[in-house]
């Protein structure tokens, strides 16, 4: 038998933020960094590896001597350049666009800074993988990943080093680390050695990876640990001892495939551990999937506009590095130190503000090009105030939108609500139908002078359309449209025609139900709290009480509900639970002619060692979006999905949320956890009463989500996070009509492929990264006038020609 070889891969793998901040974490990069270098020169038998652009930035900047140093020792062939990525970040919770970004970005760096992309993949720490990673990995260019969570007690794999596959049957060469973690504490050494050569003495494979370093909060390899390899080396002339880099290794790995060493293969996601992760900290998470949202709408929107204006956009790169830094596997999962979530939220709050500031200026250059009109007022009267109604989506929008200006520049004194004065036209000066709804202020309400109102509008793919709403003395009223209004039917219930929202004060759910017939099931929503005292990470040994979370503390009570807008358009109810501490407050709406349940809510969090999840008909079978895929699950505790869920009882049905990640489908419900009692970066058990003072999120939580009787899922989470954008504009003469589209191809109007990034490529062409999610090819038309043929779950990225 061939002589075994045990690679050890020096690397010190650190948590920019942890239970420290950002600024100690990248500064802490520079100083091990520092010290493996030195070591490189001290010992020329090792080697050593790093990942994280991030990392890279902060030396190339700050210490450029160290910078080409690494540079030297990476030509060399003695410092391998690992991960690809800018962090390394949880591969559970941000989305597939979020995940596809952070390695392009990583890769363009590495590319522009060491001439070569990453070949292999590195995740640390990370807490699982999503299914759908081998295709993001294929994608981004990777032959080869290596992890080492979960471990052998929370997964079982075939082999440690094996063939991980995508559902679009994307293959990449994974390793897990399985002897003890990524790098080694200053006593374990020996042990370490010890371990591997009994564990894999008769084994078939004889090239054996094992990190070796310290980690965490940096480090790296020790010179104590570089004597004792040395030593037992010596001792063991019948194994081969090498410092190694990862590279070093996958290439030994796959010369011995060569030889004949055949590796399972592995289909499905690497999960599960540390699952209370996927809701600790839901407020933060809630901010970060807003900017995640935001920033994909505002580059999407800006990246159309200007290419079809003859512009070159500057690129939302500053903004997707601000996400992906907040990823990292420390900060999204929720287990980091108070000061670094104020901080990461600043940080987030950049982003987002930056996005909605690039996006109004790209509406406002093109508006600048529409034909904006307005009705002739009568003299010294105010005219109608036109606005730009924007689609961000690549398919058709039919549904409201709400417009809100000022009637006049001062009140209009003598005039008082219920007046008829307000008038809505479209782009051709024919009347729309509306409604009027509350606006947010609750000055001088026996005056009018600012008034929302709701429209129904169609917009194309990518397209606009211009409308104008103001005080006319004698309006002119759009015959109703076709369809039954959304009306309030009693003081506590709702309805379309189609679907009726009831919420009893002194009862425990909100009853749904759809043509009369309870919605999926029982058809109810209910709030309820479980016990819940484990840390930020949840319950790490993964017992099934700590994973299953199902004992119930506290049942709550509706004990306030009223109608807020009663049709024709749309039809709003306020509901609000009470428990013992906390309470939610939700506004259901329904519009006209939709099978669509729209909510939002705002929870009032005291609580502690509980978690209160948001409670649905369980399904026999749950559909979930992860990054990359989807997966189907039954009944398996707390488990992560990302934008939708596909829930199959025996009628199926639709759910989209913008918070918690975490949810579970067992005892009779479907749930999402909205809010943890926990503490910040705890990892014991706690009390109610234990740690007062380090009580994560007390106070004001907030999400929105839709509910609909089967229908797209996909489509229902898009509809949440990309919906129409308005802005206030002025009257001017313009080259394009007051609606049309910018789409490119109809490539993206395919039902099934998803935009996942979008971006101007040259002048007059876009490239898009496209995922086919369906089980069958689909064919597209690029920009130089050929077709590309997408097989079931793969991604491309393709040139589009756009509209003009």
């Amino acid at each position: 038998m061939k002589k075994l070889t045990f690679h050890l891969l020096s690397n010190a793998h650190l948590d920019p933020v942890w239970f420290w901040d950002w600024r100690e974490g990248l500064n802490e990069g520079v100083k091990t960094c520092r010290s493996m270098a030195a070591l490189l020169e001290e010992f020329p038998f090792l080697r050593f590896s790093r990942g994280e652009a991030t990392i890279y930035r902060q030396i190339e900047r700050f210490d450029p001597e160290l910078f080409e140093k690494i540079r030297a020792f990476h030509r060399a062939g003695r410092w391998d350049i690992i991960g690809g990525n800018l962090v390394q970040p949880d591969q559970n919770m941000p989305d597939t666009a979020t995940q596809v970004r952070q390695f392009l970005l990583g890769q363009q760096y590495f590319r522009d800074t060491f001439g070569e992309p990453v070949r292999t993949a590195w995740s640390a720490d990370c807490f699982g993988h999503s299914a759908g990673m081998p295709e993001i990995f294929r994608l981004a260019g990777f032959e080869n990943f290596c992890f080492s969570r979960p471990a052998e007690a929370q997964l079982a794999l075939p082999d440690d080093l094996f063939y991980w596959e995508g559902p679009g049957g994307s293959r990449i060469l994974s390793c897990r680390l399985v002897i003890g973690w990524y790098g080694c504490g200053r006593d374990e050494t020996l042990l370490r050695l010890n371990t591997a050569l009994e564990r894999y003495a008769d084994s078939p494979r004889r090239e054996i990876a094992l990190g070796m370093g310290l980690g965490d909060h940096g480090g790296g390899t020790t010179r104590r640990q570089i004597r004792e390899v040395l030593a037992w080396a010596e001792s063991h002339p019948e194994v081969e001892v090498r410092f190694s880099t990862f590279s070093d290794y996958f290439n030994a790995a796959r010369q011995e495939i060569a030889e004949g060493f055949e590796p399972p293969v592995y289909r499905g996601e690497l999960n599960f551990c540390l699952r209370g992760c996927y809701s600790s900290m839901t407020g933060f998470k809630h901010r970060f999937r807003r900017t995640e949202a935001l920033v994909r709408r505002a580059e999407r929107s800006e990246s159309v506009i200007r290419t079809a204006l003859g512009q070159k956009p500057e690129g939302f790169h500053r903004e997707w590095s601000d996400i992906c830094f907040n990823t990292f596997h420390d900060i999204l999962p929720g287990s980091s130190v108070e000061r670094a979530y104020e901080e990461q939220s600043d940080w987030l709050g950049g982003a987002a503000h930056s996005a909605r500031a690039r996006e109004f200026a790209a509406l406002n250059d093109l508006a600048a090009t529409v034909a904006v009109r307005v009705p002739v007022p009568a003299d010294d009267m105010p005219e109608a105030v036109p606005f730009l109604v924007f689609n961000p989506r690549p398919v058709a929008y039919c549904g409201p939108v709400e417009l809100e200006t000022n009637l006049d520049y001062r009140p209009l004194l003598g005039a008082v609500p219920g007046d008829k004065i307000l008038e809505v036209r479209d782009e051709n000066g024919v009347p729309v139908p509306f409604q009027e709804v509350e606006h947010e202020h609750h000055c001088y309400p026996e005056i009018l002078w600012r008034q929302r109102v709701l429209c129904p509008v169609e917009l194309p793919p990518f397209g606009w359309k211009v409308m104008t709403f103001g005080y006319v003395s004698h309006p002119e009223y759009a015959p109703a449209p076709a369809g039954h209004p959304a009306e309030a039917l009693s003081e506590h219930v709702i309805g379309n025609g189609e679907l009726e929202v009831r919420a009893v004060p002194g009862s425990y759910r909100i009853e749904l139900l759809r043509n009369g017939e309870p919605f999926a099931g029982d058809g109810g929503i209910s709030f309820a709290l479980y016990r819940d005292p484990w840390g930020s990470w949840g319950d790490g040994s993964e017992e099934f009480d700590g994973i299953h979370l199902q004992e119930l503390v506290e049942l709550w009570r509706i004990t306030e509900a009223k109608v807020l807008e009663t049709g024709p358009e749309r039809a709003a109810l306020w509901v609000r639970f009470s428990g013992g501490r906390s309470q939610i407050e939700l506004t259901l709406r329904l519009n006209r002619n939709s099978s669509r349940l729209e909510g939002a809510a705002r929870i009032l969090w005291l609580d502690r060692s509980v978690r209160l999840k948001m409670r649905m008909p369980q399904g026999d079978r749950v559909v979930y979006d992860v990054a990359g895929a989807e997966v189907t699950r039954g009944e398996t505790g707390q488990v992560p999905g990302v934008r939708y869920a596909r829930v199959f009882p025996d009628r199926p049905y639709s759910f989209a949320a913008d918070s918690s990640y975490g949810f579970d489908n067992e005892n009779g419900f479907f749930t999402l956890t909205l809010a943890r009692g926990s503490r910040y970066s705890v990892s014991t058990m706690t009390a109610a009463d234990e740690f007062p003072e380090h009580a994560t999120e007390r106070g004001e939580l907030k999400l929105n989500f839709r509910l609909a009787l089967g229908g797209d899922a996909s489509a229902l989470a898009d509809e949440l996070e990309f919906p129409p954008v308005t802005i206030l504009t002025w009257p001017h003469s313009g080259e394009r009509p007051g609606t049309g589209s910018l789409l490119p191809l109809p490539a993206l109007e395919n039902e099934g492929v998803e935009l996942v990034t979008l971006e101007q490529e040259s002048a007059g062409t876009l490239l898009a990264t496209l995922q086919n999610r369906t089980l069958h090819p689909v064919t597209v038309r690029t920009a130089q006038g050929g077709e590309e043929t997408l097989p079931p779950w793969q991604f491309r990225r393709v040139s589009l020609a756009l509209k003009r």
